[in-house]
């Protein structure tokens, strides 16, 4: 995810009471902390995730669905390391770092 998108979706998410941000800019960064409508949201929805994991547990098997989660976890970590590899070379092409 870049920052543009980050940034925009913190703003939403302040903007909905789900969280409050405290902190600068730059490598500091902000403190990110729900708000108790996040805590709320966040308690009203772990009902729904635990839910459909066990219908696709059901439907895939846990074997399979372990596996999946296996893969898409490695595919995370390599989206991570993409993005924290390409923003480290664009800033030292631009003489940033």
């Amino acid at each position: 995810m870049d920052a543009t998108t980050l940034s925009r979706n913190i703003r939403s998410l302040e903007s909905r009471g789900i969280i409050d941000s405290a902190g600068g800019r730059g490598r500091a960064g902000k403190r990110l902390t729900l708000t108790a409508e996040g805590w709320r949201l966040l308690e009203e929805l772990i009902p729904v995730w635990q839910s459909a994991k066990e219908k696709l547990s059901h439907l895939m098997g846990s074997e399979q669905l372990g596996l999946t989660t296996e893969m898409m976890n490695a595919w995370l970590k390599s989206a991570q390391l993409y993005e924290y590899l390409r923003i480290t070379v664009r800033f030292r092409l631009n003489g940033k770092a």
